[in-house]
């Protein structure tokens, strides 16, 4: 009852952490970022493989977290949930859809 992302595939675009209610997916940094799903964390909710743009994270039935962390995995969520709720952070657009060209954030320098 995990989820589990293919690095090989994976183009780091951070859409997994961003909509993780757990926060179990997280990127490792070092010389590029690649992402990995703590199964420990992982409440089976699909949020993560919904919203991969390269469909690169695929379902484990097998690796399954103890009782007393899927409790505290759910626990996890319930909190931050909430906070996220509050603070609206889902205002980030979606990796395909920003430009690949020069920014108009300011003069090119």
């Amino acid at each position: 009852m995990a989820y589990v992302i293919d690095s090989d595939q994976c183009i780091a675009c951070g859409w997994c952490r961003d909509t993780c209610p757990t926060q179990a997916a997280a990127g490792v940094f070092k010389q590029k970022v690649t992402y990995s799903i703590e199964v420990a964390m992982c409440i089976d909710c699909d949020l993560c493989a919904q919203v991969c743009p390269s469909d690169c994270i695929s379902h484990r039935p097998e690796l399954q977290p103890t009782p007393a962390q899927l409790e505290t995995a759910l626990a996890r969520a319930r909190s931050t949930n909430q906070r996220y709720n509050q603070a609206a952070r889902w205002k980030r657009p979606p990796p395909w859809s920003r430009g690949h060209g020069p920014s108009n954030d300011g003069p090119a320098i």
